[in-house]
């Protein structure tokens, strides 16, 4: 049971009133930590009402990026009382870096949680060990937090392995924090059902010494704790979700949450018709990492979307998208893999959400499974583009040529027949009314396969002239699929640039100028 005074005000009630007074997050940092390439933003979200001040801290080692990607979601959050200070990329040389130790310094300063001051021995209790930790400590020594949320990653759960603490929430149980960390556990710990992955209560002595959290618990008072996720076995958007939970859930005990766990992106004013356009402010685009995605298809669309300097990327899984996590997207990308997979994990409520999301204007970009899961055959396809694909789906997987249609070339530009990997994707076909309930325009071809691909050494010459890039309206959105992968070839990285920023009706992506070798 939550500790802050309960109303007898029905609960629908005070959600909306908590709604309706809700501090908004802010997308542009309050301040910054530290100098040059050294320096970290912070953000401040401030309520009108009074209340507890909450310090969320991820980052502080650079190998355990879930929980700087969790804080940097978190700072999206609208709050009903007090003030959220997120601090996502506490160390942030050593985030780009993936190790542990801040790059550069001396063993002693490396470890950035071994730095802030001690307890219990006889060094200089209030002494900090190096610039990065001395600019955090004077940040938190000002701020002077009621609580600290410090995020972190073990190498493994800590409920099967006793010397990672990983999937665990660690804090000093004399201090008041019992309760609180009952809740959080309670939360991450109803969506795991593996017992030797449920998160451990560590209640004992607290925060190891020299840390962050405990300096801030011992030293000014506050009270708070370490929550840890595990990265083994364990993609991303699992460990961000899971910090996500314990985070709302304390939240929710202060009397501080507004919504869902699942906000992962700043509010834009037009987000209840995305067609209407939101100028300059940065395309929020969701990458679909779960059951049935391809882990290159993600990595390679993570790295096309990162060097997009007016997006913002987060990658969601099936249960973010069905709690909500599109509620501020502007597009959605799923990728190659197993399309029938992708919709079976998304479930009714899942598919739902990406078909609101283009309905009301946004985009969706679908290469290879995520182009068959657009489409019609089956129950959990998206069914967001008037097509079938065409049996039999195995058609083989090695190299093709695609060659623009005039209208992929208004897109696309003049670019020539174009080779391509290829690996089984779909050959669509216009669906002939067999479907009940759907009232879809057709889809438009902007590419069709040129030089098909070769399957026990003989040419699939089926394949020529059917679709390979296709497109649709769906509502107020666009729908984009793409049946091969030039995502493969970082040449092609503008290609899918332009894509996504024509489904959300955004400026095109420069075509390079083509490399003419001497003779």
């Amino acid at each position: 049971m939550p500790m802050h005074a309960r109303l007898s005000t029905p609960s629908f009630l005070i959600a909306l009133i908590a709604s309706l007074l809700a501090a908004p997050a802010l997308a542009t940092p309050a301040g910054w930590l530290g100098e040059g390439d050294k320096r970290t933003p912070w953000y401040d979200i401030t309520a009108d009402q009074p209340g507890p001040t909450v310090l969320i801290v991820g980052g502080i080692h650079g190998n355990e990026p879930a929980g700087a990607e969790a804080a940097d979601q978190i700072r999206h959050w609208p709050i009903a009382k007090g003030r959220l200070v997120v601090i996502p990329r506490a160390a942030p040389t050593a985030l780009e870096a993936n190790t542990r130790r801040i790059p550069g310094k001396p063993r002693a300063e490396g470890d950035l949680n071994r730095n802030f001051p001690r307890t219990g021995d006889d060094s200089d209790e209030l002494a900090t060990v190096g610039p990065t930790a001395e600019a955090l400590w004077a940040f938190v020594t000002d701020l002077q937090p009621d609580w600290i949320l410090d995020l972190h990653e073990g190498f493994d759960f800590n409920a099967r392995n006793s010397n990672s603490v990983g999937s665990s929430v660690i804090h000093p149980s004399a201090k008041g924090t019992a309760p609180y960390a009952q809740a959080m556990l309670d939360a991450v710990n109803a969506e795991v059902d593996d017992e030797e992955k449920i998160f451990q209560n560590l209640g004992r002595n607290g925060p190891i010494n020299g840390s962050l959290a405990r300096a801030t618990i011992f030293h000014l008072g506050a009270k708070g704790a370490i929550l840890e996720t595990t990265w083994r076995d364990q993609p991303m958007p699992l460990r961000a979700r899971q910090h996500r939970l314990m985070v709302h859930a304390l939240l929710t005990e202060l009397g501080m949450a507004v919504g869902h766990p699942h906000t992962v992106f700043p509010e834009h004013p037009n987000d209840n018709n995305l067609a209407e356009g939101a100028g300059e402010l940065p395309i929020r685009i969701a990458l679909y990492q779960d059951s049935g995605a391809g882990d290159g298809g993600v990595r390679n669309l993570t790295r096309i979307v990162e060097a997009m300097p007016d997006a913002q990327l987060r990658i969601v899984n099936a249960a973010d998208i069905r709690g909500g996590a599109l509620d501020r997207a502007d597009a959605v990308i799923f990728t190659g893999g197993r399309g029938g997979a992708q919709g079976t994990a998304l479930g009714d409520e899942g598919r739902a959400a990406v078909q609101s999301l283009v309905e009301r204007g946004g985009g969706y970009l679908g290469i290879c499974a995520g182009a068959y899961l657009a489409t019609c055959r089956l129950d959990q396809y998206l069914r967001i583009m008037n097509s079938y694909h065409i049996q039999p789906w195995q058609t083989g997987t090695g190299q093709v040529t695609v060659e623009l249609t005039p209208e992929g070339r208004e897109l696309f530009g003049d670019l020539p027949p174009t080779a391509m990997r290829y690996a089984n994707g779909p050959l669509l076909g216009h669906e002939a009314g067999n479907t009940p309930g759907l009232d879809l325009p057709q889809f438009r071809t902007l590419a069709t396969f040129k030089v098909p691909v070769e399957r026990n050494d003989r040419p699939q010459e089926h394949m020529i002239g059917k679709p390979a890039i296709a497109t649709a309206d769906y509502g107020n959105g666009r729908v984009l699929i793409i049946s091969p992968h030039p995502e493969s070839n970082p040449d092609l990285d503008w290609m899918l640039q332009r894509s996504i920023r024509w489904t959300v009706r955004r400026n095109e992506t420069p075509q390079p100028e083509p490399v003419h070798e001497d003779a």
